[in-house]
C-alpha cells in the first residue's frame, strides 16, 4: 500500500516496490497452490535480487551507492566520491548484499524443501527481515571502518564529507 501511496503521490513508480508487490502476491499464491512451488516462488525471488544487485557491479556506480546518493543521508564531497577507496568500499558492500541474497535464494531452493516445515519457516523468517537488518547495519559499519582504516594509513587526505571530516 506504501508503495501504491508514494507512486500516486510523487508520480513515479519504484521498480523496487513494484518487484516487491508482484512477488509478493506471487509467494502467497504458491503456498497455497503448493509447498514445493512456494519455496521455488521464494528462491526466485532472492536470486533475482541477488542477481540483479551483483550485476550493478559491473557499473559505473553500483546498487547500494545509488541508494546511499539518492537517501542524502551524508554529505560525501565530490572530490572524495571520486577515489578508489569511495567505490571499493560500495563495491564490496553491494557484493555482501548479492552474495546474501543469493545464498538465501540457494536455500530456498535446496534446503527448506528437506526441512520439517516448522523450521524452515523459522529459518525464513530469520532470512526476512532480521537479515535485512543486519546487511543495513554492515552497510552502515563498514564504511566507517574500512575508510577510518584508510585514513589512519595516509591513503584518504582529503575531507570525507562536506562538514570537513576526515573519517
Amino acid at each position: 500500500m506504501r508503495a501504491v501511496w508514494e507512486s500516486v503521490q510523487h508520480k513515479k513508480v519504484s521498480i523496487f516496490a513494484l518487484m516487491t508487490i508482484v512477488f509478493t502476491v506471487v509467494e502467497f499464491i504458491m503456498f497455497y497452490v503448493s509447498r514445493s512451488l512456494y519455496w521455488l516462488s521464494l528462491a526466485i525471488r532472492s536470486e533475482f535480487y541477488g542477481i540483479l544487485v551483483m550485476a550493478t557491479l559491473a557499473f559505473k556506480k553500483t546498487f547500494i551507492e545509488i541508494m546511499v546518493e539518492e537517501s542524502k543521508t551524508t554529505n560525501f564531497t565530490e572530490e572524495f566520491k571520486e577515489t578508489k577507496y569511495y567505490r571499493n568500499c560500495w563495491r564490496l558492500v553491494t557484493a555482501a548484499w548479492g552474495v546474501a541474497y543469493i545464498a538465501k535464494g540457494l536455500f530456498y531452493l535446496y534446503v527448506a524443501p528437506e526441512l520439517d516445515t516448522g523450521l524452515a519457516f523459522t529459518i525464513r523468517a530469520i532470512l526476512g527481515w532480521p537479515l535485512d537488518i543486519i546487511l543495513i547495519a554492515f552497510s552502515i559499519q563498514f564504511p566507517h571502518k574500512y575508510w577510518h582504516h584508510e585514513f589512519k594509513k595516509g591513503n584518504i587526505t582529503m575531507p570525507i564529507t562536506a562538514n570537513g571530516k576526515g573519517s
